[in-house]
This record gives structure tokens, sequence and C-alpha cells, in this order.
């Protein structure tokens, strides 16, 4: 169904390409309608600590103090796991793609530490494809590769969602099998691509998903707890992991390094027009 739904809303897209200025209208109630359900998730976010603090109140009340040892391991096991994708994968996959990663983790630390703060990844696309193109990936690659990866490529959100679930089922006492744990971690993978570049918001889907596995919603209260403190790290990852899927592309057909062709007609065309 997620699927399906992805496959509409790029074939709606192509649809309003074609209509060109007529489509305009739609396009921007669409746009204030987005802004609009980010701001309703910000005010939500933000009385939501209190929601929080009344959760887990009634939660360590209920089950003991001891609780917060685990949470601290949670928190830990987290930052472990994005550090190896930070500082293992991603330099195997620069090896790979033949660029340095010294050059990308110069290019982007300052972009992760915003991102880490506001707790979203859009807060530093501009920032991110301008610094993208010069680095080598064209515009036209990196204007379609990291809107569309803000839901589809979350590898720290995703990382987490696979460590949170079993957590959760560890905390309670919940025996799974290993195939019962591969496949959730599967179905995990599957439904964060759509969490939405808000902070927090993987949540949502870790709620939905745990339920529906059989695992019980205080658990996923009391992450929210810490979430905001894992969500920094992720959130990096997030950001760092935009960096390789416009690169891959680039790769992918062969125009890294290469100048836009739009960019470079519309140079053309400027000195023909000039002069002599």
């Amino acid at each position: 169904m997620f699927w399906a739904l992805i496959f509409f809303c790029v074939m709606f897209g192509i649809a309003l390409v074609g209509l060109g200025e007529r489509g305009r209208p739609f396009v921007s109630l669409m746009e204030i309608v987005s802004q609009a359900s980010f701001r309703l998730v910000n005010l939500v976010m933000t009385v939501a600590p209190i929601g929080v603090f009344a959760l887990m109140a009634a939660t360590i009340g209920t089950y003991g103090v001891q609780l917060v040892i685990p949470l601290l391991r949670l928190i830990g096991t987290a930052y472990v796991a994005l550090a190896i994708v930070v500082f293992v994968v991603f330099p195997i996959v620069a090896w790979f793609l033949r660029i340095r990663i010294i050059e990308v983790y110069k290019m982007v630390w300052d972009l992760m530490i915003i991102g880490a703060s506001t707790g979203s990844t859009e807060t530093v696309v501009p920032q991110l494809m301008d610094r993208l193109e010069r680095f080598g990936a064209p515009k036209s690659i990196t204007s379609f590769v990291i809107p569309a990866g803000l839901p589809l490529n979350s590898d720290g959100t995703t990382l987490y969602l696979t460590i949170a679930a079993p957590f959760i089922a560890q905390l309670f006492g919940i025996h799974m099998t290993f195939w019962h744990q591969v496949m959730m971690i599967l179905f995990f993978i599957v439904t964060s691509k759509g969490v939405a570049a808000v902070p927090s918001s993987s949540m949502v889907i870790l709620l939905a998903t745990a339920t529906a596995v059989g695992l019980p919603a205080e658990g996923v209260a009391l992450i929210l707890g810490v979430d905001r403190v894992i969500d920094m790290a992720r959130t990096a990852v997030n950001v760092m992991g935009h960096v390789f899927s416009s690169t891959v592309v680039a790769r992918w057909e062969g125009v890294f390094g290469q100048k836009d062709p739009e960019v470079t007609v519309q140079s053309s065309t400027r000195e023909e027009a000039e002069p002599v």
C-alpha cells in the first residue's frame, strides 16, 4: 500500500508538471497545507514534554526507578551504532564511490550540528544542496534526490527504530524468536520510509508498528522521555546520508564532477548575448 501511494504521488507530480502554469494554484495550495501540517506537529511537540513527563512518572511509579539504567543503556547503544555508521559504514561507501571521506566530513560537519540541534534535516536542505553542487553532484540530481530522500532516506532513523523495538521487548520480558526479530526489523525498515522530517516524528511510526507486532505502548512512552537525546544523533546521521545518496545517483548517471547541463546552456546563452 505504501509503495502504491509513493508511485501515485510521483505520477501525480509528473502530471502537474505537464499542466504547467495551470497547475500552479494547486501546488501553492499543497505547499500551504504542508506548512500548516508541520506547524501543527511542532505545536503538538511543544506540549509533548508535559505528556511525556506524566507518562514517565506513571510508568516509573509502577515499575520503579531501576528503569532509568536501561534507558541509559539504550542511549549508549544507539550512539555506538550510529557512530559505527558514520565512521565505518560511510567510509566504506566513500571508498567504493572513489571520494575522500575526510572531504565529506569537512563539508557537512557544521550542517550535522545544526540538524542535531533543530532535530530536523529540512533546516539544512538549502545549504546541503548548494555544497553538494560544489562538491560535484549537479543541481539536477540534488534537487530531486534530497527532497525525495527526506522521507525515504533516513539512515539514522531506520537504525534507531530497529534498536528501540527489541529494547521494548526485552524491557517488558517479551520473548521473541530470532526470525520474529528479523521480520520485525524488516518491517521497521519498510515502515520508516515515509517518516516526516520533523523532530521526533519517528515515535509515531514506532508506536504504530510496535503495537501492531504486539509490543506495549508503555514502552514507547518510556523511550519518548529520552528520545530527544537520541534524535540529535540520528538526525545528524540522516544529513550525511543525503550526501551519499546524491553522490551515488550522480555516479550512477555518470555526471559526478560535471556542471549541470542547464547551467552550462544558460551560461553559454548569456555569453553569446553579450556584445563583443
